[in-house]
């Protein structure tokens, strides 16, 4: 049975939420959508988008969530000793039987499948468009933006509006693209500035933009290491198997 929302504002929206779900399943969802869903079923008359929101703010990722001490959840604003039992119990659930897939990294801790996936999502554009990809600290995909229409070179990609986007989605990792829909495969100048001041940008907030890349077609280049050395040194600045996947498979891309 479908959870009842007794609020206007908000009426027939978690009936269209899990009717998406059965028609489209989890993929098509950001990462605190899944968590707001979850949480029709212990909290039944309040907007939950909210409180998933300031979960993963204070958790870093779903896994996060779920991992979290029944103490710790109920520390957050709109959990209470149900919900946080329930929480608790769910995670503990979760990872008694995935325990194989939890060993699998994700599909964004590789380089070479985080470009295809880009390429996916960008090769059918036919003007400029820059799509910032935000994720945990496992390379887990929390949420996927489209910020901007225009040239990444153009100036008028602002690092306030990438800077948002992160703090918003409590992302740890950032990947930018952009596309080039008539070419060509390489940076700019233009593209260089701008994405070493949103890294920069980033980087004092403790979020770590990890790739930019460049999507034309059916081909896609990352270009990251065109900048500083700040990006380079990454892998020994974060020791999580995931990020240094991803740098590992990049530099095997580049030596094909």
């Amino acid at each position: 049975m479908i959870p009842q929302l007794k609020e206007p504002i908000h009426k027939g929206h978690r009936q269209r939420m899990l009717a998406k779900l059965a028609e489209h399943g989890p993929r098509v969802f950001d990462t605190y959508e899944l968590l707001e869903m979850i949480l029709y079923y212990v909290i039944p008359q309040k907007d939950t988008n909210p409180i998933a929101k300031r979960l993963l703010a204070a958790f870093g990722s779903l896994d996060g969530v779920l991992r979290a001490e029944r103490e710790e959840l109920e520390k957050i604003e709109g959990i209470g000793k149900r919900s946080a039992e329930f929480i608790s119990a769910l995670g503990k659930f979760t990872y008694v039987h995935t325990a194989k897939e939890r060993e699998e990294l994700s599909v964004f801790a590789d380089f070479t499948k985080t470009g295809e996936y880009l390429v996916d999502a960008l090769k059918d554009e036919s003007e400029y468009s820059i799509v910032l990809l935000l994720l945990d600290t496992n390379m887990n995909l929390i949420s996927r933006r489209e910020i901007y229409r225009l040239d990444l070179s153009s100036g008028g990609a602002k690092p306030s509006a990438f800077v948002d986007a992160a703090l918003e989605s409590g992302a740890s990792i950032a990947i930018i693209a952009h596309s080039h829909p008539h070419g060509p495969l390489f940076p700019s100048e233009g593209d260089m500035q701008s994405t070493s001041l949103i890294g920069a940008s980033l980087e004092r907030l403790g979020i770590h933009l990890l790739e930019s890349y460049i999507i034309s077609g059916e081909r896609y280049v990352g270009y990251m290491r065109n900048l500083s050395r700040t990006f380079s040194r990454l892998g020994s600045r974060i020791q999580n198997p995931a990020v240094l996947n991803f740098l590992k498979t990049k530099e095997a891309a580049q030596n094909d």
